[in-house]
């Protein structure tokens, strides 16, 4: 692809790169995580704020390709996603499609990483 990117400097710059400049191509997406995102870099990136919805319905199915090919690499990065402010409280808000991506995910990288995104039975255990 003629977009060289480089790594992202900012939650911006990788909103901007997944959101925006690849947003026509699965690959180039997965290509792009897997040379540039760490762990380090969205934790960084996103201690104070959160994700948004939109980029974590992105990074979400990304990750789900992700795991496919590389369960750990997928499994550090949904640990540094599930830390950022309000992830779980967004992924709440995925439309079908989404939640689908994020339990093919959620199945691949094991339960203790899966363990953040489920809901709280609390409720339910209370009956």
């Amino acid at each position: 692809s003629g977009k060289a990117l480089g790594a992202p400097r900012t939650g911006g710059e990788l909103e901007k790169a997944l959101l925006s400049t690849l947003k026509g191509s699965a690959e180039e997406r997965l290509a792009y995580v897997k040379e540039h995102v760490t762990s380090d870099a969205i934790r960084r990136f996103f201690r104070r704020a959160p994700l948004g919805p939109d980029l974590l319905a992105v990074v979400v199915r990304v990750l789900a390709d992700l795991a496919a090919e590389d369960a750990p690499k997928a499994t550090e990065l949904l640990g540094a996603v599930a830390d950022a402010p309000s992830a779980k409280t967004q992924a709440g808000m995925f439309d079908d499609d989404e939640r689908a991506c994020l339990q093919r995910l959620l199945a691949q990288v094991g339960p203790q990483a899966a363990a953040p995104w489920q809901p709280e039975d609390t409720e339910a255990d209370a009956e």
